[in-house]
């Protein structure tokens, strides 16, 4: 814990879901790290992870591109914190849904749920 509090700060839960995604959008791989637990589960639908070394290694070898992004709704519960934002990079917009199950200061879980179509499709204009 001091560790993880000398990098990031001591975080809540809702602190850690929110400093992932800023640091995800920022393409910053290597500050997630202190973010997960070792035994990390992640689902969504491009990727499944049993852990946090799988999970960041598919992230170095095709690591996210800088983008823009927008919080909509945080939602808390017991030990989970429900995201819906929106991922913007110019041209598309896509409507992310992530839970992170918090567990020992760290995160334990990530499901993240959009439709892959929608991440390739450009923007719809109004």
């Amino acid at each position: 814990r001091a560790a993880r509090c000398a990098i990031f700060g001591c975080m809540n839960k809702r602190e850690l879901a929110l400093k992932f995604i800023e640091r995800f959008c920022a393409g910053d791989v290597e500050s997630l790290a202190p973010l997960l637990a070792t035994d990390l589960r992640f689902r969504g639908p491009l990727l499944r992870c049993g852990s946090a070394k799988t999970y960041l290694k598919r992230l170095r070898d095709d690591p996210p591109e800088r983008c823009g992004y927008r919080v909509l709704d945080v939602t808390e519960e017991d030990s989970s914190v429900s995201v819906l934002w929106v991922y913007e990079k110019p041209g598309r917009a896509v409507t992310m849904a992530q839970v992170f199950r918090v567990r020992g200061g760290r995160i334990g879980e990530i499901v993240l749920v959009f439709e892959p179509g929608a991440a390739a499709a450009p923007a719809a204009q109004p």
